[in-house]
C-alpha cells in the first residue's frame, strides 16, 4: 500500500518592516494589513492574522489603538493537510503629529504710563494640544518690521512707542516631546491711551505800568 502525503507546509513571505504615525485626535495608530505572499505545493491554504497588541477588525483587515512601541503581527498558513507555516511583520509607531495651534487670531497691546508693554505667551495662547499630550516648548518672536529687528525667540517680548506706526507680527512656536512642531503669525497691533500730562508753569501777578513780553510771560510748561 502506498499512500501519498503532503507534508510541505505553505511557504509565506511577510511585507517588509514599516514604521506609521500616530493619529492626529490621538496617540495611537491604525494599520490596514499587507498580506503576506503565500504559496503552497499542492492544496489549498488558509490565511490567520493575529497581534497581541491593538485591535484587529472582523476581516483581519484593519488593526487599530497601536501605542507608541514596536508591534508584531504574526501571519499563519495552513494547508489542507494541516502542516503550518507562519511569519513576522514588524510596524514601528511614532509620533509625526505636529502640536495643534489653539491662539488668538491677532491681540491688542495698551502701553502703560512709560511707554512700555510686554506680550507674554499666555495671552495669545487659548490652548495649544498635542495628540500625545505633551507640549515640550512654546516661545514667540517678532518678525522684523521697517525700523526693528526680527528679536530671538522667547516667552515674552516688549514693545514701545515706536511700534505704534509700525506693522507688528509675531510668530508662535509650539513644539512636542518628539520634536514635531507647528507655528503661526500673530498680527499685533500697539495702542497709546493715555492722554500728555501737562503742568502750567506758577501763576504770576502782572501791573499795567510795566510792558510785558506776552509770548514769554510766565515760561513753558512742561508736558
Amino acid at each position: 500500500l502506498i499512500e501519498g502525503r503532503d507534508i510541505q507546509p505553505p511557504k509565506l513571505t511577510c511585507p517588509a518592516p514599516i514604521t506609521i504615525s500616530t493619529n492626529e485626535e490621538s496617540c495611537s495608530a491604525s494599520f490596514d494589513i499587507i498580506n503576506p505572499s503565500v504559496t503552497d505545493n499542492c492544496s489549498k491554504w488558509f490565511l490567520d492574522i493575529t497581534s497581541e497588541t491593538g485591535r484587529l477588525n472582523t476581516e483581519n483587515t484593519k488593526i487599530t489603538e497601536l501605542p507608541l512601541v514596536d508591534i508584531y503581527i504574526k501571519f499563519y498558513a495552513k494547508d489542507e493537510c494541516e502542516n503550518v507555516d507562519s511569519c513576522f511583520q514588524k510596524i514601528t509607531v511614532a509620533d509625526f503629529t505636529s502640536p495643534v495651534l489653539v491662539t488668538k487670531i491677532d491681540y491688542t497691546i495698551y502701553l502703560d504710563s512709560l511707554g512700555s508693554g510686554t506680550l507674554k505667551i499666555a495671552n495669545i495662547n487659548e490652548g495649544t494640544y498635542d495628540n500625545c499630550g505633551v507640549i515640550k516648548d512654546i516661545v514667540i518672536r517678532r518678525l522684523a518690521t521697517g525700523t526693528k529687528a526680527a528679536s530671538n525667540w522667547s516667552s515674552e517680548l516688549t514693545f514701545d512707542c515706536d511700534d505704534i506706526i509700525s506693522q507688528n507680527n509675531i510668530e508662535i512656536l509650539a513644539t512636542d516631546d518628539n520634536g514635531n512642531s507647528s507655528n503661526r503669525i500673530i498680527p499685533i497691533f500697539v495702542k497709546d491711551n493715555y492722554s500728555p500730562q501737562i503742568t502750567c508753569p506758577a501763576n504770576i501777578t502782572v501791573t499795567c505800568d510795566k510792558l510785558q513780553e506776552l509770548n514769554n510771560l510766565a515760561g513753558n510748561p512742561i508736558v
